[in-house]
């Protein structure tokens, strides 16, 4: 996390993807998409009637204040944490049993030093 003067706010947000824009997903990206609308400084240009038919009324003007960086919700800075997982991507398909629980028994063992290192964990080692 870190803090944007205003006066950089558009030269920061303006070129990204307008679906890097928080609440911006699939459907709302393509309705855009099919505009030419590319990018937030594109969405934050359009008119707020434009966003209200693309988008519709509810949506379209809350995401519109986000493009153009307005934003009124307080920061939380260290919300307590929900869950705690652990993930890897393969490079080969996995395609026995053996070898998946190699990799289950990797990810539990990842996902237990996180529990550990925020005194979450109260289990012993991970063993079969």
């Amino acid at each position: 996390m870190f803090v944007v003067p205003p006066a950089e706010q558009d030269a920061l947000l303006h070129p990204l993807p307008v679906r890097k824009l928080w609440g911006v997903g699939p459907v709302a990206g393509e309705r855009l998409a099919r505009l030419g609308i590319d990018t937030i400084g594109q969405f934050a240009a359009m008119s707020e009637v434009e966003v209200v038919s693309v988008l519709g009324a509810t949506v379209g003007p809350a995401l519109h204040r986000l493009a153009r960086g307005e934003d009124d919700r307080p920061v939380a800075l260290n919300g307590e944490a929900k869950s705690i997982s652990a993930e890897h991507t393969l490079e080969t398909d996995v395609t026995t049993m053996n070898a998946l629980r190699r990799e289950i028994d990797r990810s539990a063992e990842h996902a237990l030093r996180r529990l550990r290192r925020t005194g979450a964990a109260r289990v012993p080692s991970c063993s079969r």
